[in-house]
């Protein structure tokens, strides 16, 4: 992704990786030109190669009750399940 809003750049000017808390800053970090965000450009590049994941919205209402269980409680039953 860095790769893309660098275009435009010296090839020897690339983006090789970020921090994780870079994913804040989505929507400000900006290409070279200013016109897109790395939002815009991230969102692009799932709609051409991951259409599919696009569709998460539909999964988010089920968030906040997910939230509301244990991770004990999760892993304690997990492990009581068997492979079938």
């Amino acid at each position: 992704m860095g790769n893309y809003l660098n275009d435009g750049q010296p090839k020897t000017n690339r983006t090789t990786g970020f921090k994780i808390n870079f994913l804040t800053e989505l929507n400000t970090t900006k290409t070279v030109d200013g016109k897109f965000t790395f939002l815009h450009i991230l969102a692009k590049s799932l709609s051409q190669h991951f259409p599919e994941l696009l569709s998460f919205a539909k999964d988010l209402p089920t968030v906040p009750l997910a939230a509301k269980g244990s991770l004990s409680t999760v892993t304690t039953r997990g492990s009581s399940l068997q492979w079938v």
